[in-house]
């Protein structure tokens, strides 16, 4: 199994490829920083999980929070440095999509469905919100690139960077496995595949993605493997046969959906007819399209369970390079130039609509949470003069912004998640008794402790955007604070 003979009918400039490149990554990192003010929930929650440098967390593996916390010493706190990080995530995806491209096809069609793909909204509308979804899109086109040149060019090199990125890929979201999966079946459902069986190739990317992997399977055992019991108790399950049927096509119609943008540039370029291209080539170009999301509609229908829309994140980025290669297609026209230009700018302007307006209810990128911070710094610093916050017992979104935006930013505070030790192991119980807590709970709700006083104190914080689309006054934020001082007697934890 060898990569097919190309003889382009012409080249693409590769400076074009890395101006888009380019392109696509500031646009997608200004945007955001310029328009939210705010930082979305997930990346909140991962910033308050970095804090602890664990090996894994209750919900997720650990990736994520070590990247946001790198990021946040690189970039003193700015925002623009996690919105950089989510936009290159989705350059590394059209990297991988266009070199992937040249495996098949010639330099030119490789820049087209590079193209198409930037426009999906999952590389746009989504990308911002830095979270373990996005760390797959980016994780899991990397695994089909190297996966597709290590049967292509049959290299030791591509097979050990296949189990590296495999690595990286647990690391990011457990959901890899399904990749892992599909590659595996593929390799044994031909025998020009299966005799990948009989070398060492295979067997090295597995035992290398296992050794790296050991801190973290260690950290699973010690702790119980928290992140699956999580996983079980959110999961949702249909009942019967037909709410199991709906629930699967609800997910596939939410991804047919997504492919708008790319099924409008593609009808630009469509010409009559199949392209030419070796069986196997066309065969493991299909699987890397569209296998994820056909392995996610089976599971589903065998388990009963209710697949979330945002789990098709990373499963379509290999779409637009089957259409341009399985199909013949035209050089790219005027109309497809600025129909990309319009769809590319509609999405970005779109998204800084979406954050400057309030249609239902405000967003979390809405949320006043650098004044919340202020607010707790300041009740803090009342009550308990020069001793230090280190330490905030709340919810990952309040007491995730209180820390991260606290004004000292050299001595953020560390969040002890719901007052539960289990899931932040990284508290240390003497540290607590002698430098004290700040508790932040929803009004109307009980506080973090049971052990806490019931109330100290009110915060009533305004949103940053006062009034919905229709006039309506926005409630303001409405929340209890109590401090427990060092040394507070009969705290247990």
């Amino acid at each position: 199994m060898t990569a097919p003979n190309l003889n382009a009918a012409g080249q693409a400039n590769p400076r074009l490829f890395w101006l888009g490149l380019l392109l696509y990554v500031v646009c997608w990192t200004l945007i955001p920083t310029l328009s939210q003010s705010n930082l979305p929930l997930d990346t909140i929650e991962g910033l308050a999980w970095g804090h602890g440098w664990q090996w894994g967390f209750y919900k997720h593996p650990p990736l994520q929070a070590f990247l946001l916390e790198v990021v946040s010493h690189i970039s003193f706190h700015a925002s623009l440095g996690y919105f950089g990080l989510s936009a290159l995530c989705g350059g590394i995806t059209l990297w991988a999509v266009y070199h992937t491209g040249l495996l098949f096809t010639t330099p030119p069609k490789a820049l087209l469905a590079t193209a198409m793909t930037a426009t999906l909204p999952y590389l746009t509308f989504l990308i911002p919100e830095f979270n373990p979804n996005v760390l797959s899109l980016a994780l899991w086109a990397l695994a089909g690139y190297f996966f597709a040149a290590g049967l292509l060019k049959q290299k030791t090199s591509y097979w050990a960077a296949l189990g590296m990125v495999f690595a990286l890929g647990f690391y990011a979201k457990y959901s890899i496995a399904l990749l892992a999966i599909s590659f595996t079946a593929f390799l044994l459902r031909q025998a020009e595949t299966r005799v990948w069986f009989s070398r060492p190739h295979p067997y090295g990317a597995a035992c290398i993605g296992i050794l790296l992997l050991m801190p973290h399977l260690q950290w699973l055992a010690a702790h119980h493997f928290l992140p699956f019991a999580y996983a079980l108790s959110r999961a949702e399950t249909t009942n019967g046969f037909y709410t199991t049927l709906t629930s699967a096509g609800g997910f596939l119609l939410a991804q047919l959906v997504t492919l708008i943008p790319v099924l409008l540039l593609f009808a630009t370029i469509r010409e009559k007819g199949r392209a030419e291209m070796p069986s196997i080539s066309s065969r493991l170009l299909a699987w890397l399209a569209f296998a994820p999301t056909l392995l996610t509609l089976v599971a589903a229908l065998l388990t009963q369970h209710h697949p979330r829309d945002m789990w098709g994140m990373p499963y379509l980025s290999f779409i637009p390079l089957w259409l341009v290669v399985r199909y013949k297609t035209s050089t790219a026209s005027n109309l497809f130039y600025r129909l990309w230009l319009g769809l590319f700018s509609l999405a970005g302007l779109g998204f800084a609509i979406n954050q400057a307006v309030v249609f239902e209810k405000p967003l979390r990128g809405q949320f006043p949470g650098r004044l919340l911070a202020q607010s707790v710094a300041r009740i803090w610093q009342e009550h308990e003069g020069d001793v230090p916050l280190t330490t905030i017992v709340s919810d990952s979104w309040l007491g995730g912004n209180a820390a991260f935006y606290n004004p000292n930013l050299a001595n953020r505070p560390q969040l002890w998640l719901d007052g539960n030790a289990s899931i932040s192991p990284w508290i240390n119980p003497e540290t607590i008794r002698r430098t004290g807590i700040l508790l932040l709970w929803p009004e109307g709700t009980s506080p973090p402790l049971a052990n806490a006083p019931a109330f100290k104190g009110h915060l009533i914080l305004p949103w940053q955007v006062t009034h919905t689309l229709t006039g309506q006054p926005i409630p303001p934020v409405s929340l209890n604070w109590a401090i427990l001082p060092p040394y507070t007697k009969g705290l247990k934890f």
